[in-house]
């Protein structure tokens, strides 16, 4: 009896263990929601997945009929793109400087209604001075009334739609864009019926191709896609303030600078290439010289690129002395039977109207202005503010935006122009007690003539100027605005490119096609 009682206690025993084991993995469920084992929750194996769709913003596909859907592991089967995508959405999602860039995207939204705002308060006024002098009944005057307070009640209510970013999938397209043609999309909504989505649109999309997801995959080179995913959602806060079709996409050098050989100089192929002019028309980079339009376009993409890539707002170096002020040329080299270009940094020096023209300096000088705030973030909303206004909409370039600068804010133009004069004046300091080259005399000199152009552009501006009213919206077209290449041509060999003769095609995926 007492072996019996024995087998049976034993049985017993095993049994309990065995169920223990059973229950373990119930039992550490059930701590980790209570947040007890924190040596779980911290190991590097357990992760949170990043939404790929908020609503702040969306990562999206288009469909071969055209349609944009959401992405993920469904219709992206690329484990490093759906890794890349979630360091992107990761990096969204908790990095203060992109939830603050998200946060100015927002804004910048806004004020694509101020327009529509202003014309039916000025209807709204209309309507109730018609009505005082009994220049329309009171019936009418209640109806038109009534409409034009609905229209600015449905303003009032609006949001600003997830930043939509379109997946590339193919590695063969290099370029990435913003697109500015309005889309549908589907996207959350803590309103929307039980699937949580709604229909959303918006006026233009992010293209992120292929090459800038295997970047953010990769620990060693996710700022670089970090970097022109920042770059391209700087062109929809200028689509949402400026509207990019007002601005003139000219990425021509208008007096490019050839670099050729003496035995080459009058080969009659040569001299009919250099006829041409800019080999390479549709392109940009930092030092490139082009329109001043353009110019200011692509430069407020970089500067809000390098403003939110970092916390100190120097991403990419922005902060550093060197001020592209030299003109990269084109080397000419004849082949068996066709003329080829490749891109080489040259000791020519460009003039003031250069290189107020070249994108990298007008980033620069951005990111001097909202530097000279105690807080930067309202240097960088006062510079949205100014493109949004109906003057610089009328005129988007560097002149107009430094003489609304100082006519509406001169305070703040007064503190820039103090610190700007004073670092131009350390850097050619610096240059002099250097050995004196006629190069650097020369940049030197440019530098002091271009700051002092500036400074006296925003001077004569100062005095009691109402802010600029913002002008009305005319409609939609598609227009595609590019990222810049950054670094210096000739750094690396993939910085240089080849041009052929007919048909100018650019060869290398680091410099970009404005196709």
């Amino acid at each position: 009896m007492t072996c019996m009682k024995r087998k049976i206690l034993l049985i017993s025993l095993v049994l309990s263990v065995f169920l223990i084991i059973l229950q373990a993995p119930l039992f550490t469920a059930s701590a980790q929601e209570q947040g007890e084992p924190k040596r779980i929750a911290e190991s590097s194996e357990v992760s949170v997945k990043p939404s790929f769709q908020t609503e702040n913003f969306v990562f999206l596909v288009k469909k071969e009929n055209g349609e944009f859907e959401a992405a993920g592991a469904n219709n992206i089967k690329d484990p490093v793109v759906m890794q890349g995508m979630a360091a992107a959405a990761k990096h969204l999602g908790e990095n203060p400087e992109f939830r603050a860039m998200l946060d100015f995207y927002k804004k910048s939204h806004e004020k694509r209604f101020d327009a529509k705002k202003k014309e039916l308060n000025d209807k709204i006024k209309e309507t109730e001075e018609m009505l005082a002098k009994r220049k329309i009944s009171k019936s009418d005057a209640r109806f038109d009334l009534n409409y034009y307070n609905n229209e600015l009640k449905k303003i009032s209510e609006s949001k600003a739609p997830p930043l939509a970013i379109v997946v590339g999938r193919k590695p063969e397209e290099k370029t990435s864009y913003m697109m500015a043609s309005p889309i549908e999309f589907s996207a959350p909504s803590s309103s929307a019926a039980k699937s949580g989505l709604k229909t959303i649109e918006s006026p233009g999309y992010i293209m992120l191709q292929y090459d800038e997801f295997v970047s953010m995959a990769n620990e060693n080179t996710k700022l670089e896609g970090l970097s022109v995913l920042a770059h391209e959602t700087g062109h929809v806060i200028s689509n949402n303030t400026t509207y990019l079709r007002n601005i003139n996409l000219d990425y021509k050098d208008r007096n490019p600078l050839f670099l050729v050989d003496e035995n080459l100089r009058t080969d009659t192929q040569v001299v009919e290439f250099m006829k041409k002019g800019d080999p390479m028309p549709d392109s940009h980079w930092r030092a490139k010289v082009i329109s001043s339009q353009a110019a200011f376009e692509e430069e407020f993409a970089e500067f809000t690129a390098s403003f939110f890539l970092s916390p100190n707002h120097d991403g990419d170096n922005i902060a550093d002395k060197d001020f592209q002020a030299n003109k990269i040329g084109y080397r000419l080299s004849k082949g068996t039977n066709e003329v080829s270009a490749t891109l080489e940094w040259s000791d020519t020096v460009k003039n003031t109207g250069e290189l107020m023209d070249t994108e990298f300096f007008i980033a620069k000088l951005l990111h001097r202005i909202a530097m000279s705030y105690d807080n930067p973030y309202d240097g960088y909303q006062n510079i949205v503010n100014i493109k949004s206004s109906d003057e610089f909409r009328k005129s988007p370039n560097l002149n107009s935006f430094i003489k609304i600068f100082a006519a509406n804010y001169p305070q703040d133009f007064e503190r820039f122009k103090v610190k700007f004069t004073e670092e131009i004046s350390a850097v050619n300091a610096e240059s002099t007690r250097r050995i004196q080259t006629d190069e650097r005399r020369k940049i030197a000199e440019l530098l002091g003539n271009t700051s002092s152009l500036i400074i006296s552009i925003g001077q004569s501006e100062i005095k009691d100027i109402p802010a600029a009213e913002p002008g009305a919206a005319t409609s939609e077209t598609a227009v595609k605005y590019t990222r810049t290449v950054k670094g210096k041509p000739g750094a690396s060999s993939s910085d240089n490119v080849k041009i052929k003769i007919m048909s100018e095609k650019i060869k290398s995926g680091n410099i970009d096609s404005g196709e």
